[in-house]
């Protein structure tokens, strides 16, 4: 799908690409025939924050109801990377890069985030995880090893649940929705979801948020600074803001009420549980006893490292990662 006419400018674009590491995994490089698609990453950018500009895969937009922004790229054992709460596919960018080298890897940004569309409706669990199941039979991804973070490990559950012959392993980083949160938590947090009030709490407390995420400072971690740069871009009078405030108050609703501690051992696929020593958003404690429920599951703790580990610690996710492909439980 074309976003642009192809303009000199363009032709120079198309050319650095073809000379850079990062125009394709595996040493390939982007042809001619995609540069309109990734040119088209400018349109993306704009329609999203937190959206990292060095992201190596080209994206896309489906012609499906939610306008779909992917990528899709690579050959071997399908490999699905699903983002959390305000986040993005971009997210994924570290480990990505590094997994592509012999998976075919692939990820989208969900219904009401990132550059996909965001309608006035409930973002309830089952509908991101419609929207994950449907992903999976559009791209022929059946069979695949589905990487869900946070948000996104709560949906992944879901998908596993309700569809598990289209998926041969789940690996959860800091997933929500293993164990109920506590009673007055979830009494008490619908009172403080409302989307004006929100919107202006985000730009007061945005830098105080990414400080909970994330045990390493920005000086001492380049990844880290690499996203806390990304995350803090939107367009003059901040729509994008705007829309993830929007979303959030119906999503976090959601994400109170799911618990899916209760059909664990249904599960039938093997699960890694990565999880962070010090994520606060969503802490081991809590959930420890679930994980160590579900019927074939390995649980890693990664030291030093908080909410958002595939950016903290890409290396040793990606390490993880390879060895519950090679010798799951």
């Amino acid at each position: 799908m074309r976003f642009f006419a192809i303009e000199p400018w363009e032709q120079w674009l198309g050319t650095l690409l073809t000379r850079s590491p990062l125009g394709r995994p595996n040493g390939r490089t982007s042809t001619r025939d995609e540069l309109a698609e990734v040119v088209a990453i400018q349109s993306i950018n704009e329609a999203s924050i937190g959206r990292s500009p060095s992201f190596p895969f080209s994206q896309r937009r489906a012609e499906d109801p939610y306008r779909t922004v992917y990528f899709d790229e690579g050959s071997g054992p399908p490999l699905v990377f699903v983002h959390g709460l305000g986040g993005n596919v971009t997210h994924f960018e570290f480990v990505a890069r590094e997994l592509a080298g012999d998976h075919r890897v692939a990820g989208f940004d969900l219904v009401g985030f990132g550059a996909t569309d965001k309608p006035r409706v409930r973002y309830e669990i089952a509908l991101l995880r419609d929207h994950l199941l449907a992903f999976l039979e559009a791209r022929g991804l059946r069979d695949a090893v589905v990487v869900g973070h946070s948000l996104g490990g709560a949906v992944a559950l879901a998908a596993a649940l309700e569809r598990p012959e289209l998926m041969r392993g789940l690996v959860l980083l800091g997933a929500a929705g293993l164990a109920p949160l506590p009673w007055w938590m979830r009494l008490s947090a619908p009172l403080f979801l409302w989307e004006l009030p929100l919107f202006y709490l985000l730009q007061l407390t945005a830098n105080l948020i990414l400080d909970q995420v994330f045990v390493d400072s920005a000086e001492e971690n380049p990844y880290v600074r690499h996203f806390r740069q990304a995350s803090m871009q939107d367009r003059p009078g901040l729509p994008n803001l705007r829309d993830f405030a929007r979303v959030l108050t119906s999503a976090v609703r959601a994400l109170i009420r799911s618990d899916f501690s209760g059909r664990l051992q249904e599960l039938e696929v093997p699960v890694l549980a990565l999880w962070g020593d010090s994520d606060r958003l969503v802490a081991l404690p809590g959930v420890r006893e679930s994980i160590e429920r579900l019927p074939r599951s390995r649980l890693v703790i990664l030291e030093r490292c908080g909410h958002l580990s595939m950016i903290e610690r890409p290396r040793e996710v990606v390490a993880e990662v390879r060895r519950f492909l090679a010798d799951p439980p």
